[in-house]
């Protein structure tokens, strides 16, 4: 209400009062996939799918009366944007007060909610710090690596070869050395020409490669996967699995509907 006092249209969040109960749906397609038998690996992809499907089919039916409600109100100029959610039964929309009061009023609605802006943690800079002193690298492995015993867990077999581990930051410096080749859009045979799509989403400014205006992302991500293109200089606690990023914060942090976009567009 004190934003609509500055602004004739402002993003607010819409939580719907039905929540889908994930657990018991997964629980539910377990159950039946050890009926019929199946691998575990089909047992993981139809507990999946049944989940994604289950959230998809709960929020199309309880926001299908206010979504017509909000189409015409952006037809009429009281709404701009309309940003429909699934794994939270939920939307984010940019219209009059007027729009978010009869909102409000609609039983299927639980809560209207303002669009806070999050902050990253900034990290601490050991060399100024007082308080810190800086702990040089041992055999090439960081201490802060040592200190979650990742090395004991290499040495089992287990670096994350496999998998693909997800940043949402402020970015990420894709070609940077200890990252360039752990990229998953990286390709060998065109090693200055990666593959962005459905690996990089930036939810500030839209850019459609990979950056890092912050150097928080990189440096989140370095910590992640991070080593140097021959193994050496082990920065990175799972530096066998590849990565993928989202660029969700700018200098003024990040919003909490640009938090939840990341899901309409793959992640």
């Amino acid at each position: 209400m004190k934003q609509f006092q500055q602004e004739d249209k402002v993003t607010f969040l819409v939580r719907m009062k039905e929540q889908t109960n994930v657990k018991k749906v997964a629980k539910d397609a377990v159950s039946k996939a050890k009926k019929q038998k199946l691998t575990a690996a089909k047992t993981q992809y139809t507990k999946r799918s049944a989940v994604v499907s289950e959230l998809r089919a709960t929020s199309e039916e309880t926001q299908e009366a206010l979504l017509a409600y909000l189409q015409k109100a952006q037809k009429k100029k009281q709404v701009d944007d309309i940003h429909s959610y699934y794994i939270v039964n939920g939307l984010a929309v940019t219209g009059t007060k007027e729009v978010m009061e009869k909102v409000v009023s609609f039983p299927e609605v639980d809560q209207v909610l303002p669009n806070e802006i999050r902050q990253i943690h900034r990290p601490v800079d050991l060399k100024t710090s007082k308080k810190n002193k800086q702990i040089k690298a041992a055999d090439g492995i960081e201490w802060n690596i040592s200190q979650v015993h990742a090395p004991e867990a290499w040495a089992l077999g287990y670096d994350g070869t496999g998998t693909v581990v997800a940043s949402i930051d402020t970015g990420v410096e894709w070609d940077h050395p200890a990252l360039k080749e752990k990229y998953h859009g990286f390709d060998p045979a065109r090693p200055n020409e990666p593959s962005h799509e459905f690996n990089w989403y930036d939810a500030t400014t839209g850019s459609k490669a990979p950056y890092d205006d912050l150097e928080h992302g990189t440096h989140v991500t370095r910590t992640m996967v991070g080593s140097e293109p021959n193994g050496e200089n082990q920065i990175g606690v799972a530096s066998g699995a590849k990565w993928i990023a989202v660029k969700a914060f700018s200098e003024d942090g990040g919003s909490d509907a640009d938090l939840l976009d990341l899901q309409v567009n793959g992640f």
